[in-house]
């Protein structure tokens, strides 16, 4: 997405919110990658929004206890007061909604088509049969677990890394196909999942050797798919069945790996070593080190220098 449709896309939210009667709305943080954009939204007050029909699928994590009314018309067709529930709401489904006290909330907004065609590429649904289904308050485990990791992302002062971007969008698209619209119905018993073959554990060989030559360097999944021949999500799938971690993880790793042989045999200053590697700075190569390493780059130089 480029600034100015950025821009253009936040001002529009802004706005929404603020076109509520009695309601204070605070953007707190906010990404965009290619497709997915994310938005902490705190909102305080009592009040009713407008209709909207929105031409994005929404799922929102309520981070804190709040009640929020969902109305379909003058029909009250959902409620959710407690911290740590999901809300899903599908594209091309007009609806109003109101608040009654504070609410703090992660929303991320995936287009339709975008998701439509996610599932034609990656699942062969026909998208003309897809369906979404909406909830309103229910235990989403899978979204709770990735809330944190979400919202640290989008609070960073850091620009975050490509990959862990792309990997947000293919497992948020995924996760909305998997849990709120009937594609695995769609699939007839198909594996959604199915194992590395030949094929796919040549391709993770080579996209192990071309990240290893490009370390230093902020690849996007994207373009390392396209190198390989494969999709951005079935990179990622089978990167991870054969290598048992993530393409990011993979990444990070030998990246403290080339800092740790830098400490060992060289005097370089901690920021040149950070940005070698491929890190966006010396805080965030600190960050990483330690939590693989569990130590900071620092101190284990002078523990590896004796």
């Amino acid at each position: 997405m480029s600034q100015a449709n950025e821009a253009t896309d936040t001002s529009a939210l802004q706005g929404r919110l603020r076109d509520i009667s009695n309601i204070e709305a605070d953007l707190k943080n906010h990404f965009h990658g290619r497709r997915l954009r994310a938005h902490r939204v705190v909102l305080q007050g009592r009040g009713r929004s407008n209709p909207v029909l929105p031409t994005d699928h929404t799922l929102v994590m309520q981070l804190g206890a709040g009640t929020v009314m969902r109305f379909d018309g003058r029909r009250q067709t959902g409620r959710n007061a407690r911290a740590h529930r999901s809300t899903f709401i599908p594209a091309n489904i007009a609806y109003s909604w109101q608040l009654a006290g504070p609410v703090d909330a992660l929303q991320l907004h995936l287009d339709d088509s975008d998701l439509r065609r996610f599932a034609r590429r990656e699942w062969d649904v026909d998208p003309d049969r897809l369906e979404m289904h909406d909830h309103m308050g229910t235990d989403d485990s899978f979204m709770r677990g990735l809330t944190p990791t979400l919202l640290r992302e989008i609070s960073t002062d850091n620009a975050s890394s490509k990959l862990v971007l792309d990997q947000f969008e293919a497992v948020v698209a995924a996760h909305m196909l998997r849990r709120y619209s009937n594609a695995l119905d769609i699939a007839s018993g198909q594996n959604a999942t199915p194992k590395t073959g030949e094929r796919d554990r040549d391709t993770v060989r080579r996209a192990r050797e071309l990240l290893l030559d490009r370390l230093g360097e902020n690849i996007s999944t994207e373009d390392l798919a396209r190198t390989v021949g494969v999709s951005p999500f079935r990179l990622m799938r089978c990167f991870r069945s054969e290598m048992g971690i993530s393409i990011h993880r993979f990444v990070t790793e030998n990246r403290v790996n080339f800092v740790r042989d830098r400490l060992l045999n060289t005097d370089e200053p901690l920021v040149n070593i950070a940005l070698d590697a491929g890190f966006a700075n010396q805080s965030h190569m600190t960050t990483c080190y330690k939590s693989i390493m569990g130590i900071s780059p620092g101190r284990h130089r002078r523990q590896l220098r004796g």
